[in-house]
Parts: C-alpha cells; sequence; structure tokens
C-alpha cells in the first residue's frame, strides 16, 4: 500500500520518500524494488531502509524530517514506525502530521503485543484501519473494560479502505486461451492457507489446471512429497511479479484466509485480491470476510466459502472459470478499487493538494 500511495502521490506531483526499517533489499532481488523499478524511477520515490538501532532510527529521522519542506506528512504503515515519527518530530520542533494504518486484527497479537500496539497508537495524528473488520475488531477491545475506554480510547480509528495504483499492473486485454490456472499469490503464512490451496488444487476434478505460486521466495515452498503429476502442473514466479502476470480464460485466485477459531472478524479481501479483481480474475476466499467490499458483491469477482467441503468447492471453481467479463465490467472493478479515492480522502484530513507537501 505505501507504494501505491506514493505512485499516486507522484501522479500529482507530490515528492514521496519511502522508509524501511527493516533495510531495503539488493535491487537485483525479485523484490518490489526489481519488478518496479521503472515505477519508482518514473516518479522519482526516494527509497530509503536500514536495520539500525531505535536510538539510530529517531536520529536518522529527525535528520531526514529537517531536510523536507516546513509541512511534512508521514504515512505510517508500522506501530513502531508511528513512535520513532513521534520521537523524531519532538527532536525537530516541527509540525509533522502522522497518519497511521492499522492492517492487522488486534486479536492476531499475543496480549502484551496488542497493549503495546494500543499504547503506540496514541502517538499518531489519525489512526486508520483498511478494513471494517480491522476497525471493529479495535473497537470491541477498546471497550471491553473501563481503563481500555478511558486510556486506549481517546484516539479513535476511522475506516479508510485498501486502493490499488492501477497503472502498475497489466491492462487486461483480452484474455489468452491457454491453460487455466489455480493461483496462489502471496506470503507462505500459515493464516494464508497455502495448505488448503493445495489440497483443492491435488483434487481430480481440476487436474486440468496447471498451478500457479507466486510467492517472494521459491524457497518457501516445498513440494517434494508430492507426485510428479501434480508437480509437473506446478509454476512458480519469485516476487509476486503481478506485472507480468498475463490473464489466461478461466483463471481463478485462491485465497484461504484463516484467522482461527478465536477471531471474531475476518476481512478476506486482501490486495491479492484486488490485484487480481483489477484484472479480471475471480477470488474464492474465506466466508464472511468480503467485510470492506461488499460494493463488488453483485460483480461475481469475490466467492465466499467456508473450505468445509473441498470437493463442492472444486465444482463452484469450475462453474466460475467459465464465465468471463467484458471491458466494461472490469472497468467498473477497477473504478472501485483505484487508490485515487484513498489518497483523495488521505488530502482532504490535511486540507492540502499541494506540491509543497512531502510524504
Amino acid at each position: 500500500m505505501a507504494l501505491d500511495q506514493a505512485y499516486g502521490l507522484g501522479e500529482l506531483g507530490i515528492e514521496t520518500t519511502i522508509y524501511v526499517l527493516e533495510g531495503l533489499p539488493s535491487s537485483s532481488e525479485p523484490t518490489f524494488i526489481f519488478h518496479e523499478a521503472s515505477v519508482i524511477n518514473q516518479f522519482k520515490i526516494s527509497l530509503l531502509g536500514s536495520r539500525k538501532s531505535r536510538i539510530k532510527h529517531i536520529l536518522f529521522l529527525r535528520n531526514l524530517l529537517q531536510e523536507q519542506g516546513p509541512f511534512v506528512v508521514n504515512l505510517s504503515h508500522s506501530l513502531k514506525g508511528t513512535v520513532l515519527l513521534f520521537l523524531s518530530g519532538i527532536l525537530t520542533r516541527r509540525k509533522n502530521l502522522t497518519i497511521t494504518t492499522i492492517h492487522q486484527l488486534p486479536s492476531l497479537s499475543a496480549p502484551i503485543q496488542r497493549f503495546r500496539r494500543f499504547i503506540y497508537a496514541q502517538m499518531t495524528w489519525k489512526l486508520l484501519a483498511y478494513s471494517e473488520a480491522v476497525r471493529s475488531d479495535w473497537n470491541l477491545r477498546v471497550a471491553r473494560n473501563t481503563f481500555s475506554r478511558v486510556i486506549l480510547g481517546r484516539k479513535k480509528i476511522e475506516f479508510l479502505r485498501n486502493g490499488i495504483y492501477l497503472n502498475r499492473l497489466p491492462i487486461p486485454n483480452e484474455k489468452v486461451h491457454l491453460k487455466p490456472r489455480l493461483i496462489y499469490l502471496g506470503r507462505n503464512a500459515a493464516w494464508k492457507g497455502m495448505n488448503t490451496f493445495i489440497d483443492i488444487a491435488k483434487l481430480e476434478i481440476l487436474e486440468n489446471f496447471d498451478i500457479l505460486f507466486m510467492i517472494p521466495s521459491e524457497s518457501d515452498l516445498d513440494l517434494s512429497s508430492y507426485d510428479i503429476a501434480f508437480r509437473k502442473r506446478v509454476e512458480v514466479i519469485e516476487g509476486k511479479a503481478i506485472d507480468s502476470l498475463i490473464p489466461r480464460f478461466g483463471d481463478v485466485h485462491i485465497y484461504p484466509a484463516n484467522y482461527g477459531p478465536e477471531s471474531k472478524f475476518i476481512e478476506s479481501v486482501s490486495l491479492n485480491c484486488l490485484e487480481m479483481a483489477c484484472l479480471g480474475i475471480p477470488t474464492f476466499l474465506t466466508a464472511k470476510g468480503v467485510g470492506s467490499w461488499n460494493d463488488l458483491t453483485g460483480l461475481n469477482i469475490f466467492h465466499e466459502v467456508d473450505w468445509v467441503n473441498l470437493t463442492d468447492i472444486a465444482q463452484k471453481i469450475l462453474e466460475v472459470s467459465r464465465q468471463n467479463f467484458t471491458s466494461v465490467e472490469i472497468e467498473t472493478l477497477r473504478s472501485k478499487i483505484t487508490i485515487t479515492q484513498q489518497l483523495d480522502a488521505l488530502l482532504t484530513m490535511n486540507k492540502v493538494k499541494s506540491s509543497s507537501v512531502k510524504y
């Protein structure tokens, strides 16, 4: 999301700097720096990063903020980053506004970590949730007792949903008529459901589909225990190279997110689902997870399932794979998913639309 925000702001002529706390990967590694280098260079986005200690981070950010113009807006996608920006701002004695977006349900954090996250959130100017599920979960935790309502409830959380910078995606021309694929896009994290994806892909009813894994590293995937026939169907693309994906007629994206039985809220529509939607590729996702994107439910792009009866799901995948979206339908989807709507809201918060603002 940080990259897409930077691209969108770049189109508006607003200078952006992205600072990565964990340090930047090599420019030759199959990451965003490699795959989206042309877009990054087009908008002259400054990419900085370091694995410094917290003190060094604060001092570096202080110097970075002092070098900028008189008015800087910080878009933080890390509560740790929010704290560092808060402390750096104290040292600069200048007006730096931080807008923090929460991407993870509080319920998925351990109790101590969750408490720290709520404390850290008090240090931001604006607190946003990328989904209704995150906002609902956050507010439920805050409302649990008097202490949290009085102390942690002072910083209200608002909802501002995700968006995609459309021009970094392939132009969704007519799909090619090659063998359709079942697509897994993203990291191999337990809650993302790769094992469920593989269980579905192995079903005999879907043996005519190829299998595409678009993952950060091929080392994240071990298929040695699967039979040769299954492995022959598999293609692996490292680095989530969505920019090079050419949609095929019949492609289906499967995203079996599972936050565990204790989760009261779920948001199945992640950026990967939105990217696929912009290309006219439907997604099968976890039931009750459309949440923030209910306005897309009538467009047959997201299909909610409970992942219990995989054979029934496979049959539904076959049916959905036969549908095709018109150019008008895809354009309607893209118009709802574009990052422009999110940026308009962010700029309205600041009441500024000027190239003098630095992000």
